[in-house]
Formats: C-alpha cells, sequence, structure tokens
C-alpha cells in the first residue's frame, strides 16, 4: 500500500499493479530482494525497477515477462519498436553477456540532443541490490545493445 507515495510495513502483496504506477518514488528501495513485487520480479532489480518506471510513466505492464535477457522478445512480441536509437522512457537493454547471462534493462531518463551520450537510472548495476546512475556514451563498451521503445504506442 501507499500513502502519499512512501512504502508502509505492508507486505509487498498487499501492493497492487495499480498502486505500483502511482508512486512518485520505487516503492521497493529498503525491501528484501527477496520480495516479490506487484509486477513478479524480485525487489531491487533491473526488472523490478524499470518494469515499475515503465507501468509510472508510460502506464504500460511489463507483468511476468522473465529476466532483462527475455525483454527484448517481449517488446517486439506485444508490438513495441525496438532499435539501437536512443529515447527519453526507453528501456536500454543489454543480452545475454550482461548480468551473469540473465540480461540488464535500464530506464533512459534523458539523452543528448545527437543521441551519443544517455543517463540510465538502474537497479543492479554495478551492485546488486544497489539503485545506480550513469551516462553512457555511445563509444563505450557499455552503450546498450538496444532500445526498446515502450514509451511510445506499439506498432499495429
Amino acid at each position: 500500500m501507499f500513502v502519499i507515495g512512501v512504502w508502509t510495513a505492508q507486505p509487498a502483496a498487499a501492493m497492487s499493479i495499480k498502486d505500483c504506477g502511482k508512486a512518485k518514488s520505487y516503492p521497493l528501495s529498503h525491501a528484501s530482494t527477496s520480495t516479490i513485487d506487484p509486477l513478479r520480479y524480485y525487489a531491487r532489480t533491473c526488472v523490478s525497477y524499470t518494469g515499475y518506471k515503465v507501468l509510472h510513466v508510460s502506464e504500460v505492464k511489463i507483468y511476468r515477462a522473465g529476466n532483462a535477457v527475455q525483454w527484448k522478445k517481449w517488446a517486439v512480441d506485444h508490438g513495441y519498436k525496438v532499435n539501437k536509437t536512443p529515447a527519453v522512457g526507453a528501456i536500454a537493454w543489454y543480452g545475454s553477456s550482461h548480468g551473469g547471462g540473465y540480461g540488464h534493462v535500464a530506464w533512459v531518463q534523458r539523452k543528448n540532443a545527437s543521441g551519443t551520450k544517455v543517463h540510465l537510472r538502474e537497479y543492479g548495476w554495478p551492485t546488486r541490490g544497489k539503485f545506480g546512475e550513469r551516462d553512457v556514451n555511445k563509444s563505450q563498451r557499455s552503450w546498450p545493445e538496444y532500445f526498446l521503445h515502450v514509451e511510445q504506442k506499439p506498432a499495429k
């Protein structure tokens, strides 16, 4: 349950997907990493945080889509554009060469005008269970492999 965007002592099972999308900040930042969120991901992981941001901002429910490595297929299967062009509100996607084979996802908070630099918000990078922010340049090896454009309506 949320009270003015604050996580209360109630268990995560009491929090609905609808509540999750209305919170102002990630509501599970202090939860145990063994807590399951309403979208069915472990708390304080890249998929939980990114799924929450997408639901909160774009009202898209990425429910039980699997590990981060599977999110690209989920996006394609649901008609979302997937390409190598960053956009604010898109998901930065990293394949099986990241996260011990599970992949990694992050939220694109902002980008520069030329699309050669993005600012990512994420959980689990570089430290498991911890929030982080970073700027990534296209010339760096840490540039996302793809961007999942859930910030746009799916192609028909």
